[in-house]
């Protein structure tokens, strides 16, 4: 740029990769500066690629103000700023930014919706995981197996622990209780 070669935004994509890739926060911040100061609208991979970047730093806030400034987010920006929240264990705002992001017409991933039920099912919020299952597919998200394993693996862990939890007390388990048992192996 100092010998007078405009970038575009192609160029700028590829080098917004590339510091991204080397862990170079601070220079994508300024890549977007410069771009924006020759009025080059930054679009929403060059965006994206940054705030994926910012959440493996572990800055989800600083990605989500960023996001902010973001024209047009779109499904791949909410599943990178959900996953993160999931990552943190910030349920809340996970479900903040779910909540936004079905609202603008989106519907995150089958990997985030999933990381979502598994947080909800990690806090106990069991009624909630099915209810975000539920409207993931009425939303048109194809959920998979590993989404309804999620699920059914927190209701066998549950389960054994009660188990445990009678067998601890004396409570002997009965012929139905035994099949569960059976079940749960």
């Amino acid at each position: 740029m100092g010998s007078g070669v405009e970038g575009d935004e192609y160029a700028f994509g590829i080098l917004m990769k590339g510091l991204c890739f080397t862990n170079r926060i601070g220079d994508g911040y300024k890549l977007l500066q410069v771009m924006k100061s020759r009025e080059i609208i930054p679009n929403t991979v060059i965006y994206n690629t940054l705030l994926r970047a910012i959440c493996r730093n572990g800055k989800v806030e600083r990605a989500r103000s960023l996001m902010n400034e973001m024209e047009e987010p779109n499904d791949v920006t909410f599943n990178i700023l959900i996953s993160a929240y999931c990552k943190e264990d910030n349920l809340v705002q996970a479900l903040v930014l779910l909540e936004k992001c079905f609202n603008l017409g989106f519907v995150p991933d089958v990997v985030t919706g999933t990381k979502v039920l598994e947080v909800l099912w990690n806090v106990g919020r069991v009624t909630e995981a099915v209810d975000v299952l539920n409207r993931l597919e009425s939303k048109g998200s194809l959920v998979d197996v590993v989404a309804y394993s999620t699920l059914i693996k927190g209701k066998v862990k549950v389960e054994h622990c009660l188990l445990k939890e009678m067998e601890r007390k004396g409570c002997l388990p009965n012929v139905d209780t035994q099949y569960i048992d059976l079940w749960l192996l």
